[in-house]
């Protein structure tokens, strides 16, 4: 819903990292604004010890990856950021997840499309949201490149599957909310 700022994403990002012994990864939303305002808040989040950051490519305000009316930015706007990402994390220990809500304004192809960009932009993991059927997890593993990520969210638009049949066609981050 576009509540908080960066520096408010930044800031509950330090604690958070402070907090626990394992890696964090930041979502970013849309990075909050253009490849300069990537730029400062991946640079802020390796500062504070982040292991990665999740950026989307929808316009702002977001709304949630399974509610219907969302729109996307160009796309190269989005590979732009991606690139200003991984510019600034340099060889750092941090990762750029991709993120594309695509599928549902604009369909599977455009979805596919922009996910193999930004791999190719330099993203770490692709994240095509909401899958509508096993069919389109499927076609999805098999002409994106990974890794990918895909989350199961009960009452969401994604079928639930295992996370063994998840991982055979070849996603390997996965993120269950229960």
């Amino acid at each position: 819903m576009g509540l908080l700022t960066q520096t408010e994403v930044i800031e509950t990002s330090w604690r958070v990292v402070n907090a626990v012994s394992v890696p964090v990864v930041v979502d970013g939303d849309t990075g909050y604004g253009g490849p300069l305002n990537i730029m400062r808040m991946v640079r802020e989040l390796i500062r504070i010890g982040a292991r990665g950051i999740l950026l989307e490519d929808q316009t702002w305000p977001k709304r949630c990856g399974h509610m219907r009316g969302k729109s996307v930015i160009p796309l190269s706007e989005h590979v732009e950021k991606i690139r200003a990402a991984g510019e600034v994390r340099g060889d750092a220990f941090f990762t750029i997840t991709a993120r594309t809500d695509a599928l549902e304004p604009l369909g599977l192809e455009e979805a596919i499309r922009r996910g193999k960009a930004y791999k190719e932009a330099g993203a770490d993991f692709i994240f095509v949201e909401a899958p509508r059927s096993v069919e389109e997890i499927r076609k999805i593993a098999q002409e994106v490149p990974g890794p990918l990520v895909i989350n199961n969210i009960e009452g969401g638009r994604t079928p639930i599957l295992t996370l063994e049949e998840l991982r055979e066609m070849g996603y390997i981050s996965i993120g269950y909310v229960l």
